[in-house]
Formats: C-alpha cells, sequence, structure tokens
C-alpha cells in the first residue's frame, strides 16, 4: 500500500523478520529542535549509536536499515506531518511483511514529566495526533510505544503551540540524558523483552536528566 507517493525501499532480507522502528516528529529545520520532534531526535541518536545510516527515503519515511545486537532493524522518521504519520508507518510495515507486533514507536508525551519514560503495548492515544493517525491506519492499539516526557505546558498556553516550541534552555541540560536513556530502553525491549525494559525504566522516579 504506497500512500505517500514516495517508492519504498527493496531490502528483501530484511522482510519477515525485521524490527521497525519510528521516531515521531514534523519534517523541515522548522520543526528539527521542537519538543514534538523528540521521538526523530532518539531514532537519530539510535542509528548513531548503531552505524546506521538514515540516508535513504521510501515510503514517506527517512530510513535506514541495519542490526542491533543481530537483530534487523529499520529505523525511520515519517516525512509526513505528524497527524499523517500513520501512512508511512503502515506503508513501511506492508513493505516489509511485518506486523504491528514488530512495530515500536517513540513519541513525545504531554502527560510524563520531562525526563521520564514510560512504555506502553496497547491502549488509546492520550490525544496524540501521530499516534491518533497510527492507531487509524493500522486498526489496531497493539503496537509498542516508547513515549518520552516533555511535561504539560505552563498554564495558559496551548499543548498544540507547547509542542511546537523549542526546549528551554533548562530542558535543554536535560536532553542528552534523556535521548540517551530512550535508545537504551529501545535497545532493552528488543534484547530483553519489554517487561524487562518495564522494570528498568519504570522504576525512574526522578528525571532521568537530573540524575548525579
Amino acid at each position: 500500500m504506497q500512500t505517500t507517493g514516495m517508492p519504498c525501499p527493496n531490502n528483501r532480507d530484511y522482510r519477515n523478520k525485521v524490527k521497525l522502528i519510528f521516531g515521531l516528529g514534523n519534517p523541515g529545520p522548522r520543526y528539527a529542535r521542537t519538543r514534538h520532534n523528540i521521538g526523530w531526535r532518539s531514532v537519530s541518536l539510535l542509528a548513531t549509536r548503531h552505524t546506521i545510516s538514515l540516508s535513504s527515503t521510501g515510503c514517506g519515511c527517512t530510513y535506514g536499515t541495519g542490526t542491533i545486537a543481530d537483530i534487523p532493524v529499520v529505523l525511520a522518521c515519517p516525512m509526513v506531518f505528524m497527524n499523517n504519520s500513520g501512512e508511512a508507518v503502515i506503508s513501511l510495515m506492508h513493505h516489509y511483511h511485518a506486523s504491528p507486533h514488530d512495530i515500536i514507536v517513540i513519541h513525545d508525551d504531554l502527560d510524563i514529566t520531562l525526563g521520564l519514560l514510560k512504555i506502553k503495548t496497547r491502549g488509546g492515544s492520550a490525544g496524540h495526533r501521530g499516534i491518533i493517525s497510527i492507531i487509524e491506519h493500522l486498526q489496531t492499539n497493539v503496537f509498542t510505544r516508547i513515549r518520552i516526557g516533555i511535561g504539560k505546558p505552563p498554564r495558559g498556553v496551548d499543548p498544540a503551540t507547547y509542542v511546537l516550541e523549542k526546549f528551554t534552555d533548562h530542558e535543554q541540560k536535560m536532553l542528552d540524558g534523556v535521548l540517551h536513556a530512550s535508545t537504551v530502553c529501545c535497545e532493552t525491549i528488543l534484547t530483553q523483552g519489554v517487561a524487562q525494559a518495564m522494570h528498568v525504566f519504570h522504576s525512574q522516579s526522578i528525571p532521568l536528566g537530573e540524575q548525579s
């Protein structure tokens, strides 16, 4: 199913066994450093950690293929706007003959304190437009999500405006630790399973970036 006008990659060796990891965000330099794009930044760091080049385009994504602990992966950043994320996700999923069970989505979450991570394997969108789109296109809410906390907006600030703003200077100081933790969380899911990742990351009681 091609929904974005872009050709899909032709990496047949990865089909039927690959894990697809998506970092949500909006395309273009205007949005690159905003709160809504922290999923993109996480996947980009994951690619760097495992020497995977995000230099190809297909199925509405910028993507790269490689392995993490001998597990074949496709790391992808949808090149469609957040509200249409599901188009790119289902297109790449169909191309690789994968299923929602093979997908990990990394995204921002207003309901979680900045610096904390939560993992979810099913359930609603909590109002996140990218997750709404993915659920609609996959016709299921059963897929793994790594939710990176960005915190709630200050009183009187529209959440839609807040997520499209850049992080404050104070928040920037926390981001390296937050992004590193999100990549380790993804690696833990791949190598040890969701339950172990939940045990490790849900036990965090203070924002990761503030730990000594």
